[in-house]
């Protein structure tokens, strides 16, 4: 498990190295790239909430 720092770190380093990898590849264009981010990060980091608080709704 990662803390929520360690976590957005992690993501942001993620999202600049692929983000690089698909600017080589031109794949898809820079707001298309961010929105995704954007809802994978939100997706993952609730379902990481959620196992964290299984008893809790505070997600």
């Amino acid at each position: 498990m990662y803390s929520h720092r360690e976590w957005l770190r992690y993501s942001v380093y993620f999202i600049e190295k692929y983000s690089r990898h698909q600017l080589r590849y031109n794949m898809y264009n820079h707001r298309e790239w961010l929105r995704y981010s954007v809802y994978f990060i939100e997706k993952y980091r609730y379902s990481l909430c959620t196992r964290r608080n299984q008893l809790k709704s505070t997600c």
